[in-house]
């Protein structure tokens, strides 16, 4: 006997679905608003961080299908929160019985091929903003890295004779600050060396 359709009624906070369990229904909305959300595993039952967390994705639109690609993997990719009172029909259905679907209505299957692209944007723009971060204080820390590798080489050359100086600068000379600056100064010829090769070879 088929599972029987459910009309869930959600206030502001409610969790729909829980990122990492089974996944055996879609979702549709009916009214109201959700967000996708994602967080560290021991936060996942944890109503407060799950609405702390930025969304990931946000629905309001009448009718959106939502978890789909979650059945089709067989566990939700992703947490789903109601951000305000809502009502959802919970459809419960198998991963072959969507698969039927997509190949008995091509539209549908197209449908979902967008909404999934969407998704994966989304999860780009995300990744994306975070790892700019990291880069952004990479290259910060290797203009500091490269900086002092120069201004102790820039000393260097204007201290001969003076030996306190000197005994400073080797010491500098032997930390990992001038060491990392060093290493950079040597990719960074090295990199020009290796395009040049490249460019030469065409």
């Amino acid at each position: 006997m088929a599972a029987a359709l459910e009309l869930r009624s959600l206030a502001s906070g409610d969790v729909l679905a829980t990122q990492g369990q089974d996944a055996s229904s879609i979702f549709v909305l009916q009214t109201g608003e959700l967000a996708s959300k994602l967080v560290k595993q021991a936060e996942r039952s944890n109503p407060q961080a799950l609405m702390a967390a930025s969304s990931l994705e946000t629905w309001n639109d009448e009718a959106t299908i939502l978890a789909a690609e979650s059945v089709m993997v067989g566990h939700y990719i992703e947490s789903i929160v109601a951000t305000q009172p809502s009502q959802v029909l919970v459809v419960p259905i198998s991963r072959v019985a969507i698969l039927q679907l997509f190949a008995a209505a091509p539209l549908t299957a197209l449908s979902f091929g967008r909404a999934l692209a969407r998704k994966i944007v989304h999860a780009n723009e995300n990744l994306s903003s975070a790892q700019a971060g990291v880069a952004r204080l990479e290259r910060q820390l290797e203009g500091i890295y490269s900086k002092f590798y120069g201004i102790v080489n820039g000393i260097q050359k204007d201290a001969e004779g003076e030996q306190d100086v000197l005994d400073a600068i080797k010491n500098a000379r032997n930390s990992k600050t001038y060491g990392m600056g060093q290493r950079l100064q040597g990719e960074t010829a090295s990199n020009a060396s290796e395009m040049t090769r490249v460019i030469e070879s065409y």
